[in-house]
């Protein structure tokens, strides 16, 4: 209200609107699997919209981007373990805040084939084992390069290969250890795991 010299008056509403502070909203963010695709939507509350995120500070693990909107998306290519990144939200009017955030990345599944062992008569009292093979995969069935397998019995380990590009592995049986093989009625494989996948095995019959 506004009253002058001559006792005038004269009256106004107005509307003060009083916008709460930005703050960020997600303290945690779930859990990541390698290999396994991941979508999660941060979240803000306060200031004056719209708002744009970005990383101030650490990295999200390989294989996962954050766009404008909040949305992290993407497959994580590993390794496993803990990553630590900072984000901050910034308003229309310029207004920034930040929260650091923790997101864990499990190992992935790995699938351990092992092709059936052929056997080849030579003569009447020869036989002969070709080479052994199996494949290395990850869930989805993409092959996993550069890993180590190792053929194995009872009786210890019969042979190491090491996957090519495509998960693919082979390796040649001795003399001895081909009668171990027939002995045992197959092979078995395993690989260890490392710090992306998960360990996995297998095993091949005699056929």
């Amino acid at each position: 209200r506004l009253t002058d010299g001559l006792d005038r008056t004269v009256t106004r509403t107005f509307t003060l609107i009083v916008e709460s502070p930005l703050r960020v909203v997600t303290t945690t963010l779930p859990s990541a699997t390698v290999g396994e695709s991941y979508a999660f939507v941060l979240s803000a509350d306060g200031g004056t919209g719209p708002r744009t995120w970005a990383i101030s500070s650490g990295a999200l693990p390989a294989g996962l981007v954050l766009a404008a909107d909040g949305t992290i998306t993407g497959t994580p290519t590993g390794p496993a373990g803990t990553y630590v990144v900072t984000v901050v939200v910034t308003d229309a009017a310029g207004t920034q805040a930040t929260q650091a955030l923790n997101i864990v990345v499990e190992h992935g599944t790995s699938v351990l084939t092992v092709e059936p062992v052929l056997l080849q008569v030579v003569g009447i009292l020869s036989v002969r084992i070709g080479t052994l093979r199996g494949r290395l995969t990850d869930a989805s069935g993409n092959g996993l390069a550069g890993r180590t397998v190792v053929f194995h019995t009872g009786m210890g380990t019969m042979c190491v290969g090491v996957t090519d590009a495509d998960g693919y592995v082979a390796c040649t049986l001795s003399v001895t250890n081909t009668a171990l093989v027939i002995a045992a009625l197959g092979i078995n494989a395993r690989f260890d795991g490392d710090d992306t996948w998960n360990a996995s095995s297998g095993r091949g019959l005699l056929a």
